[in-house]
């Protein structure tokens, strides 16, 4: 929608002042209570108000998720960011594709309120856990073999020790 991609945009410069796992909290509070105010919407104009204010919260969850998945693999593995890409794209293909399906057979067995509520519930129980990603900013970097510098210990050029 258009308030999702406005507020990636501004969600994506606000992350890097504040940090981007405070974002991500941000925005998964704003989606639960977001799905709680839309389980008591009795109009259709409602229901797109709820639903515009959830793109805020998915506007901030996206335009941090992304950037800090690439972050983590840059500090614990190499930096090739294709994978971390791939996942993600892989991840909201999967979540389009499985939660339709999901959310139609909870909403058969308990109603659309309660399956709101559900929802909201497990995007709430998500915060623990990104709490653990402000610890990231002070985590050591591990040093690849693209990262190691092109001396070795006696001040030479490791590609003049080669014989040719």
């Amino acid at each position: 929608t258009i308030i999702y991609s406005i507020f990636v945009t501004i969600f994506g410069g606000l992350s890097l002042k504040i940090g981007r796992w405070l974002v991500i909290i941000v925005g998964i509070l704003i989606c639960s209570i977001m799905l709680v105010g839309l389980s008591f919407c009795r109009s259709l104009i409602g229901v797109y108000i709820w639903i515009a204010a959830m793109g805020i919260g998915f506007g901030a969850i996206e335009s941090s998720v992304v950037a800090t998945l690439a972050y983590i693999v840059d500090l614990r593995h190499s930096s090739d960011y294709g994978s971390v890409y791939s996942i993600g794209a892989s991840v909201f293909i999967v979540a389009y594709a499985v939660g339709p399906i999901a959310s139609s057979t909870v909403t058969n067995l308990i109603g659309f309120q309660k399956m709101l509520w559900v929802f909201a519930a497990a995007h709430t129980l998500l915060v623990p856990l990104t709490w653990k990603l402000r610890s990231l900013s002070n985590a050591p970097r591990k040093q690849t073999d693209s990262q190691k510098p092109l001396y070795d210990e006696e001040d030479k050029l490791l590609d003049d020790t080669i014989e040719w």
